[in-house]
């Protein structure tokens, strides 16, 4: 089964959209590099990674603007398999140099990345203008990866503190301050850090789940919306809920890719006519 052929057209349009996230997660990097990290006298390297350093200023600029044009030729599909791999390393590169700025966000930006470097997403690309059939184990892997983020997200929070509201509630009484009426009191309340403790908990037990059954696929699009939408305009997370909420095209018919340019050109051909 991991070897029958499916569409690339919904791997491809994930990589549109994630080559989006990671032009803008390049930018962010420059800037935190250029006016924090460069300043910094000592980096607290990975173990195994101690050969690593800091580019020098000059080189700065140079650096993220490669990574930004990369960036936008892997959007657009031009000599895609070369521009994953520098992404993929000049993306590492970022995320290994120093643990001072960890995200397990990176971590997983990194290890998709390089599944990206290993499968072929060219479906909506500048130089290929047929359509891409790839092996199922293509898209497999990135169904898996974020199922593993997901279902071991909730088994984190399978602890004490977690269950009892902790860290919740202080997240939520900090925001409570910047609402009012029934939001305010919501977010301060005992009730509403218990709330979003175990609903964040079963969200990522079950989503993962209900993403690969077809019969509820529609209904964990809804969930993941409401999730991520809410995670992204109350905490300070970046790009994680938008890279998350895209990564459901993985999941989708992968064929939806298709579907959606079919969908436009009824439409345009409905509007001209």
């Amino acid at each position: 089964i991991l070897f029958r052929p499916v569409s690339g057209s919904s791997l491809g349009l994930f990589r549109i959209f994630f080559g989006l996230v990671m032009f803008r997660d390049f930018f962010d990097f420059y800037l935190y590099f250029s006016n924090y990290l460069s300043k910094t006298k000592l980096l607290l390297q990975h173990d195994g990674f101690g050969w690593m350093e800091m580019l020098p200023n000059q080189m700065l600029l140079p650096f993220f603007l490669l990574m930004g044009l990369c960036s936008i030729l892997f959007i657009l599909g031009i000599h895609y398999r070369i521009n994953s791999i520098v992404i993929f390393l000049g993306f590492a590169y970022c995320f290994f140099l120093d643990k001072g700025h960890y995200n397990n966000h990176f971590y997983l930006y990194t290890i998709t990345l390089l599944f990206f470097a290993l499968v072929n997403a060219r479906w909506c690309s500048l130089s290929v203008k047929k359509a891409i059939t790839i092996p199922y184990w293509q898209l497999f892997l990135f169904k898996a990866q974020f199922f593993i983020v997901y279902f071991y997200g909730a088994i984190a929070k399978i602890n004490w503190d977690w269950l009892e509201g902790f860290p919740m509630r202080y997240w939520l009484r900090e925001l409570g301050g910047d609402f009012n009426g029934v939001l305010g009191s919501l977010y301060s309340s005992e009730f509403g850090a218990l709330f979003f403790s175990y609903s964040g908990l079963l969200f990522d037990g079950f989503i993962g789940f209900m993403l690969f059954s077809r019969r509820f696929r529609r209904v964990a699009l809804v969930f993941v919306i409401l999730f991520h939408a809410h995670n992204y305009f109350l905490f300070s997370i970046g790009s994680f809920p938008v890279a998350m909420t895209c990564a459901t095209l993985v999941f989708a018919n992968p064929r939806k890719g298709e579907e959606i340019i079919a969908f436009f050109k009824r439409w345009k051909t409905r509007n001209y006519t």
